[in-house]
């Protein structure tokens, strides 16, 4: 499931026991006992600007590709990155490999900046 999207149920930060139900892209897996975790690197609204750092704006067309709704920004950075387990997944989309050749690799190269290989 590495590389590819999904929504899923992302918590807030206050770690309060609330999430919303967000596009991500999973960028690592993990086992944890009897369950499989999965990092994720979860994509924001257009409207929350690119803030600089390890991020990659996902155009209409990259967001169609993929099977999202609409444009948004990928956050690779330690803060935004969140651990979810499988039951938390709600449905998988398609993955990087359905983007240009260019915009794929400013994933991979944004993942590998976290020790992420996709």
């Amino acid at each position: 499931m590495i590389g590819k999207f999904v929504w899923a149920a992302v918590p807030f930060a206050e770690g309060d026991g609330r999430y919303k139900i967000r596009p991500a892209l999973v960028i690592a897996q993990a086992e944890m006992g009897d369950e499989n975790v999965f990092l994720l690197a979860p994509r924001y609204s257009a409207a929350d600007k690119c803030k600089g750092g390890n991020e990659v704006v996902m155009d209409s067309d990259d967001a169609i590709r993929v099977g999202l709704d609409h444009e948004g920004v990928l956050r690779f950075n330690r803060e935004h990155i969140v651990a979810v387990k499988a039951k938390d997944i709600r449905n998988v989309l398609c993955g990087i490999d359905r983007l240009s050749a260019r915009k794929a690799e400013a994933i991979r190269l944004a993942a590998r900046r976290l020790g992420c290989n996709l």
